[in-house]
């Protein structure tokens, strides 16, 4: 598959969780604390303590914070299901593509696919989320651009999340889910 539907595929994901999220975002923005979060960010802090965090929180609606649980939680589900049946996520399945394992040409198992292959690197990218060291911010940064320098220089355009787990990204066709028919033992 190429590069720019690989990146495409991902942005088109970004882009629903953004989405799933946007009732939290609006609620969050038309909050009396909003003006709270515009002093820290004037201010210079770009990591809220917990209490800052409760505080933004504890004005909004219940019921916006239960709409945006449900719709992240179903798209995280719906991704996962897909990723397990398919090789796609939706982004994936607009842009034509699917992930299939480098040895056998079928999807993927789950501990290659979710785990080294989403989990893993998603960590990588968003170290500075967990609030380690300084460097971390520097660390995602660094990861993202070996990924992508990996791709752009592998014949094979295999990105560093692709040699962990093992995979590769191809162009889709119907012919590529025949492997996950249930084999007996």
């Amino acid at each position: 598959a190429s590069i720019g539907s690989r990146i495409a595929a991902k942005l088109v994901d970004t882009l629903l969780m953004v989405l799933a999220s946007s009732p939290l975002f609006i609620a969050l923005y038309n909050s009396p604390n909003f003006d709270k979060l515009l002093k820290w960010a004037e201010a210079g802090q770009t990591r809220l303590t917990s209490a800052q965090q409760m505080e933004l929180m504890s004005a909004l609606p219940e019921h916006i914070l239960l709409l945006t649980n449900i719709l992240v939680w179903g798209l995280m589900i719906a991704q996962v299901l897909l990723l397990m049946r398919r090789g796609q996520t939706i982004g994936k399945m607009i842009m034509g593509i699917r992930i299939l394992d480098r040895k056998s040409n079928a999807i993927p198992g789950f501990f290659n696919l979710i785990i080294m292959r989403g989990l893993f690197t998603t960590l990588a990218y968003s170290l500075y989320i967990f609030g380690l060291v300084a460097l971390a911010i520097d660390f995602g940064l660094v990861v993202l651009v070996v990924d992508l320098v990996m791709m752009l220089t592998s014949k094979e355009r295999l990105s560093l999340h692709d040699k962990i787990a093992k995979t590769y990204v191809v162009r889709a066709d119907d012919t590529q889910t025949t492997p996950l028919a249930l084999k007996p033992d």
